[in-house]
Formats: structure tokens, C-alpha cells, sequence
């Protein structure tokens, strides 16, 4: 159950998404995501770090959720790579180090996956862009704990199912926290006219389906 703030948080996040341009509905031909996935709706929140306005909204947003729900945090750390960026924002508003990890172990030098310092019982807030199916982000969580740190909360600016999501989390023993998600965007796109009710259905279809393939 969220809070009032966290209401008002997400919908002023999906506002931003769709300002930005950031949100593309297209049934055919459909989108194809990293996970491999087929879908109708694609978010391109990169396109949030061009606009200085919305970018500081966001990373405002991080911080706030960061403080109200008392996360411990030594070191913020970005996945490669478009959590990179909002990381950097995060870490440099908080004082904190900042690391990122690579999907995979870099194939020459040290052949690390997670770059910056790392302290064993470090405690490493982690940070997405967006959270589709959950594969990237417990990949990424699995290699800071690999690596000695303490990740337990993982923060997105934006995840298409987050309680579905967060009860997969949940097994691994992950908390996740996304400032928006699909709800909220829906709905202030169908506020701002972005989205018809026909394409708004389609997409809520297709997130009905994607729940019960990946089991969410």
C-alpha cells in the first residue's frame, strides 16, 4: 500500500515520462526489450536526463524515498548502463562513493563486474532506470554480493509491474522501490490524452500476460 507521497511521487514521475517523450505505444510492430521480451510500450527514460527540469525531479525523488524509508547506505551504485547516470546524480546529492556494475565481467584487465571501491558489509543502495521482467537487476544485486557488498534495496526510476516484481524480489531477499510504474504512467497518459482507451487496454493485456509467463 503506498503512501500519499508516494502516489503523488509516481504520478509526478509518469508525468515527467511522458513530457519528456520518453513513452511510445505501438501494438505493431512491437517493441522487442533486452529480456528479449515482445511488447507494445516501450520507455525510454534516457531521454529524462536531457531535460534539466525533469532530471532534477527525479533525482529529487530518489533522495526523498531514500530518507523516508530510513535505507542504510555507504556507497550508491548504477547498473550499466542507464542507471549509471541517475547513480552519479544520487551519490554526488548524498556525499556517498559511487560504483557500477556491467551486466557481465569485463573480458580484459581484472575482469571485474562491479567498478569502485568495495569494502566487504559495504551497504550498496542500488539504482535502475526501469525494471521490466527483474533478470538485469537481480544479476547485477547478485554480483555487488559477490563482491562482499550488502545490497538489499534496489531503487527504479520506473517498473512496469512493481508488485508483482517486488514479491519476486522478495525471494532473493531484495526490497524494490520504484518511484512510478505502469498504473500511474496509464493513467496521467490517458489524463494528458498521450494514450486512447484502445491502446491503454492493449498494454494492460499485454502486462496480464507478462505477469503469468514470468510467474510475477
Amino acid at each position: 500500500m503506498m503512501s500519499d507521497k508516494q502516489d503523488q511521487t509516481a504520478a509526478a514521475v509518469a508525468r515527467w515520462l511522458w513530457k519528456a517523450g520518453c513513452v511510445t505505444i505501438r501494438p505493431r510492430p512491437t517493441f522487442r526489450w533486452a529480456s528479449g521480451v515482445r511488447s507494445p510500450i516501450y520507455c525510454d527514460s534516457r531521454l529524462l536526463l536531457s531535460l534539466p527540469a525533469g532530471r532534477t525531479a527525479i533525482v529529487k525523488g530518489f533522495v526523498e524515498t531514500i530518507r523516508r524509508q530510513k535505507i542504510p547506505c555507504d556507497a550508491i551504485a548504477g547498473v550499466a548502463t542507464a542507471g549509471i547516470p541517475w547513480a552519479s546524480l544520487i551519490a554526488d546529492r548524498l556525499k556517498k562513493p559511487l560504483l557500477y556494475v556491467r551486466p557481465q565481467p569485463k573480458g580484459h584487465g581484472k575482469g571485474q563486474q562491479v567498478e569502485g571501491a568495495v569494502t566487504r558489509g559495504m551497504r550498496v543502495i542500488v539504482i535502475e532506470d526501469l525494471v521490466s521482467t527483474g533478470g538485469s537487476s537481480l544479476r547485477a544485486v547478485q554480483a555487488l554480493r559477490k563482491a562482499g557488498a550488502k545490497a538489499d534495496h534496489l531503487l527504479a526510476l520506473f517498473a512496469y509491474l512493481p508488485e508483482q516484481l517486488q514479491k519476486k524480489f522478495q525471494r532473493s531477499r531484495l526490497t524494490l522501490l520504484p518511484l512510478s510504474g505502469s498504473e500511474a504512467l496509464l493513467a496521467a497518459g490517458s489524463r494528458l490524452k498521450k494514450i486512447g482507451p484502445h491502446h491503454k487496454k492493449e498494454v494492460e493485456i499485454f502486462l496480464e500476460k507478462l505477469t503469468r509467463k514470468f510467474n510475477l
